[in-house]
């Protein structure tokens, strides 16, 4: 699976933290913020991560924690769980959810860079399976899931980190 057009060069690039080392992590397309959902428990794991407007709250904070290689763990700050693509599965649309913190490639994101991409406008590609974050369907409405789906350039896999 690519990330990229044949032949377009791909650059990981970590963009800086606020004082504290968290982000808002932005859906370029939306606008809006990935967030814990709070009616499954902020705390819990199997709490999935949706798309809702940015309130500036600590559900909508999360920290890059190196793995040293390249990728990252994605720490939410209300939780201190890491986000997670439910159960290790490989399928496309898989749930993204947060989980206890664990050495394991479905909560290990590499940030994406490209040529032709808005300026910084990042893909989050998760190692287990190659596949990027992105807004259930495109849809950018308060309370969409997010999911894995195989890369591409568009909207939904697109986001920001302020």
């Amino acid at each position: 699976m690519y990330c990229r057009p044949p032949g377009a060069q791909a650059a990981t690039v970590r963009p800086a933290a606020d004082s504290q080392g968290y982000y808002e992590i932005v859906n370029h397309g939306s606008r809006a913020c990935v967030d814990v959902r709070s009616e499954e428990g902020l705390q819990n794991n199997g709490a999935h991560l949706q798309n809702y407007h940015c309130t500036g709250s600590t559900e909508q904070r999360w920290r890059l924690a190196p793995t040293g290689d390249g990728y990252y763990y994605v720490v939410s700050k209300v939780s201190g769980k890491c986000m997670d693509v439910r159960g290790a599965w490989t399928v496309t649309t898989a749930d993204v959810w947060q989980w206890s913190c664990a050495n394991v490639p479905q909560q290990q994101w590499k940030l994406v860079w490209q040529p032709g991409f808005p300026p910084g406008a990042y893909q989050l590609q998760v190692r287990h399976s190659g596949q990027c974050l992105e807004l259930a369907g495109g849809n950018g409405n308060d309370h969409t899931m997010l999911w894995q789906n195989t890369c591409n350039p568009w909207y939904a896999q697109l986001w920001e980190f302020h």
